[in-house]
């Protein structure tokens, strides 16, 4: 009867997905009892699929230049707060991003700002232990600028699809993107172009190896005055850290017409901060 029982016990683990496996009885009347639950055996190791977090932050002085359509360059200083942050969970199906940036400061082009925050949240499908595709479904916005120049951008829903790789000391990232652009702005100068409403495309590429972490983005918006074409803003930011101290470089690049001329304006705001630093890092 013990081994008609162990036998049936046997059987039904067998078909689910966590068996529950358990042997018992010997000739001899004694008894030992073994149990294994999922990867869990008696006596074996499990392996779990490893979880990413890539983090990189700094709090500390920034020193910017700002150039609009080739005029001369206005330097300015300001007080700066950035970070960027990625996590997956495998096991769990689940991924998440969050980013920041606060600058408050002034120079050549008077008083410049800027503020700005981006997230999204989604899900995740391990192909192995470090690699599979996902989806996120977030938003972001920023206003940026001095008297010289000023941008603005609200975008909401912004939905993405892409691959990631995970791995103790790698994370890499790329994902197509569309969203929805509810209001946004460019001033270069004197002239100005609204953004909004529309829709935006575009991509990310993050990358993070050792004590370096890279993000960059590319966004093309196409404001309902089809006459003035499309407008592409690209961004890039390169954050590295040793122990409590860091730097992070940043770019931006925007690209396009205005209602003053036909002809595409260039604006590059270039920018450099130091200070304390969360140094990347992945677990």
């Amino acid at each position: 009867m013990t081994r008609a029982l162990a036998a049936l016990t046997l059987l039904s683990a067998s078909a689910a997905a966590d068996p529950l496996v358990v042997a018992t009885g010997d000739p001899g009347g004694h008894v030992t009892t073994q149990v294994a639950v999922g990867c869990l055996s008696p006596g074996a190791r499990c392996e779990k699929t490893a979880g990413a977090r890539r983090t990189a932050g700094i709090f500390g002085l920034r020193g910017s230049e700002s150039v609009v359509d080739g005029s001369d360059a206005k330097a300015g200083l300001a007080l700066s707060s950035l970070s960027r942050s990625v996590v997956t969970d495998p096991r769990g199906g689940v991924t998440a991003r969050a980013g920041h940036m606060a600058f408050i400061g002034g120079g050549r082009g008077g008083v410049e700002g800027g503020l700005g925050v981006d997230l999204g949240f989604g899900l995740f499908h391990a192909m192995g232990n470090r690699h599979g595709p996902f989806s996120r479904l977030g938003g972001r916005a920023f206003v940026l600028g001095s008297s010289v120049f000023y941008a603005s951008l609200v975008e909401l829903p912004q939905f993405e699809l892409g691959y990631q790789l995970l791995s103790r000391d790698l994370y890499l990232e790329l994902a197509p993107r569309v969203g929805s652009v509810l209001t946004g702005r460019m001033n270069p100068g004197d002239d100005r172009r609204r953004l909004g409403p529309t829709f935006e495309w575009g991509g990310r590429l993050a990358l993070g190896a050792g004590p370096l972490d890279l993000d960059v983005e590319l966004t093309r918006v196409t404001p309902r005055d089809a006459d003035y074409g499309s407008v592409d803003l690209v961004s890039a930011l390169l954050c590295g850290g040793a122990r409590r101290l860091g730097a992070c470089f940043e770019a931006r690049w925007f690209h396009g017409a205005t209602d003053g001329r036909a002809q595409r304006v260039d604006t590059v705001l270039l920018a450099v901060t130091l200070g304390s630093a969360e140094k990347p890092m992945g677990h």
